[in-house]
């Protein structure tokens, strides 16, 4: 009906690693470190988004399709930390009539 709306959306979900691992240039630390890496914290966030359906505080489904990754933009590095966002996309369901 007219007072239900299906969005399709994305989700940009960025991550800091504020740490002084290597120079400017140089990612290898800052990627593969087993606590502060970027790549091991990709992976959690993958693992806790992809395939979860959007609900709101009380539990309830404000989604119709799972949450699925895009894609990861490149790596920005900085002298103190480095970053890198990932795209994820689903559908949210929106209630018009309150």
């Amino acid at each position: 009906g007219g007072n239900v709306l299906i969005e399709n959306a994305g989700v940009t979900v960025t991550i800091f690693s504020k740490c002084k691992l290597d120079r400017v240039g140089q990612s290898a630390v800052v990627l593969t470190d087993a606590t502060k890496g970027l790549l091991v914290k990709k992976q959690q966030i993958l693992k806790a988004l992809v395939g979860w359906m959007p609900v709101d505080g009380s539990g309830d489904q404000i989604g119709t399709a799972h949450m699925r990754a895009l894609g990861c933009s490149p790596i920005g590095q900085y002298a103190d930390g480095a970053r890198m966002s990932l795209q994820f996309a689903t559908e949210f369901l929106w209630d018009l009539t309150t």
